[in-house]
């Protein structure tokens, strides 16, 4: 199994890179999946594993020649297990780890930043009531962490000379519309 930093990259670039990713990963599945705002009661939403797919094509393509594109704690922890047998046997799936338990941390906290109405009572019974739209502070930092992705997204892309660049930028940015369209539009511009 070949984990760890590529050639040319480090191990903070392998774990910058880890970190983001999946944090980009939970904070598109909490926005889609757990998020009342896009899951009104009695008419969940259907787009929760295309957005989490479009996740994995961006960061799959955008982290390829830099980590390897693990980006998930039970990914990393499972190809560690299954490279014990290998006489090249090396601890980065182990080491993986912590950064992505980061990665998940950034990402409650982003989503409790752009949805921070979503653990009131009321919400829980009517999503639409204009009381309890996001505040501007919330909007501003969805279209931020939003734009933030679809530019980290182009930017390694372009460092990796990755051939599917158009691809996995789309997928970013289809993911954070999915994810933030609730919040601030996904406009990302």
């Amino acid at each position: 199994v070949d984990l760890g930093p590529k050639p040319g990259f480090g191990v903070w670039e392998v774990g910058i890179t880890e970190a983001l990713y999946t944090s980009m990963i939970v904070f598109v599945y909490l926005n889609c999946a757990a998020s009342r705002g896009n899951n009104p009661i009695n008419h969940p939403n259907g787009f929760v594993g295309l957005a989490v797919g479009l996740c994995h094509i961006a960061g799959g393509y955008a982290t390829m020649q830099i980590s390897g594109s693990v980006m998930n704690p039970a990914v990393a922890v499972g190809l560690q297990i299954a490279d014990s047998n290998d006489k090249l046997h090396t601890s980065w799936g182990v080491e993986y780890l912590p950064m992505e338990i980061l990665g998940a941390f950034m990402a409650v906290s982003a989503y409790r930043i752009v949805r921070p109405k979503e653990l009131e009572t009321a919400m829980m019974y009517d999503p639409s009531d204009p009381a309890l739209s996001p505040p501007t502070s919330a909007r501003v930092m969805a279209e931020f962490i939003g734009t933030f992705y679809v530019v980290f997204t182009k930017a390694l892309n372009n460092v990796g000379k990755s051939k599917a660049e158009a691809w996995s930028v789309a997928a970013a940015l289809a993911a954070m519309q999915y994810a933030l369209r609730g919040v601030s539009g996904g406009h990302f511009n």
